[in-house]
């Protein structure tokens, strides 16, 4: 039997890994000296709130190496595979700290497989890997890999400051930045996030955005996610300028785990869906 399993990174709250019969891996949120457990310890109303009001960065830790310790012993012992979903490696430690707790355990039905993706991309391919759980595990892989090379994510990230704050812009860049009302535009590729585009405001990001899922085409035959950080008033405007659908698509609309967004804080708005095959 196979196994799967993910990370809180994925957005997959704990009441939904129960649903689904998966293994949920916490990464840690620390504010100042005080930490917690990403979807076990804070709600995410707590966090951004909190997030809102401190003065200085939360900081965030790869999972202990012990959850993947006992995930893989456990399966071991049952003659079971186990494929471990990861965010990307690029971004965390969490990828290595899991190889590491395999080597430890010496069990050669564990897979740690990297997504290079991140968020509710990640839990995409958590869902996709539990439609075919009566496969070998390199089977699955395998349709993972083909399928991650058609995901796509693109973002509007509402300011500047916390890009600065995270070392990634100088401050007198910020500041015309928000002078202007610069709306970078994000996405994944190669397992790293890449600023595709900078727009003044929010409308001209989603336009940007709508024209980039235009060209790409949208396959059907998979779901398209929208998602937002702490208010979701940028991804009502996402969703209006894309979806055929906005009010079935707006009410899925996820707020991001916290462990996202102690990076990109509040009021980010994104699309997520399967590029058309040519």
């Amino acid at each position: 039997m196979l196994k799967i399993a993910a990370d809180s990174c994925s957005n997959i709250t704990i009441a939904e890994a129960k649903e689904l019969g998966i293994e949920l891996i916490p990464l840690t949120i620390n504010f100042d000296d005080e930490s917690y457990l990403d979807e076990v310890e804070m709600s995410k109303k707590e966090f951004y709130e909190r997030l809102v009001a401190s003065k200085t960065m939360p900081k965030t830790s790869q999972p202990c190496p012990s959850f993947f310790e006992d995930l893989f012993t456990r399966a071991k012992e049952s003659g079971d595979e186990v494929l471990f979903i990861s965010l990307s490696s690029k971004l965390s430690g969490t990828y290595q700290t899991a190889v590491q707790a395999k080597e430890r355990v010496g069990y050669g039905g564990v897979y740690v497989y990297d997504s290079e993706q991140v968020g509710e991309c990640v839990a995409f391919l958590v869902l996709e890997a539990l439609k075919y759980k009566d496969l070998p595990a390199k089977e699955v892989i395998a349709k993972l890999d083909e399928l991650k090379k058609r995901v796509r994510v693109y973002a509007v990230i509402d300011t500047l400051e916390y890009l600065h704050r995270g070392g990634r812009l100088s401050r007198s860049v910020a500041i015309i930045g928000s002078l202007l009302n610069i709306k970078p535009v994000g996405t994944m590729k190669d397992g790293m996030v890449n600023i595709v585009s900078r727009q003044r405001g929010v409308l001209k990001a989603c336009n940007f955005i709508r024209d980039l899922v235009e060209e790409d085409g949208v396959d059907p035959a998979y779901p398209v996610y929208y998602g937002y950080s702490l208010d979701n008033a940028n991804c009502r405007t996402l969703v209006s300028k894309i979806s055929q659908t906005p009010e079935e698509d707006l009410a899925r609309a996820k707020n991001l785990s916290h462990v996202i967004g102690a990076h990109i804080r509040a009021n980010f708005a994104y699309i997520m869906y399967v590029k058309r095959q040519v």
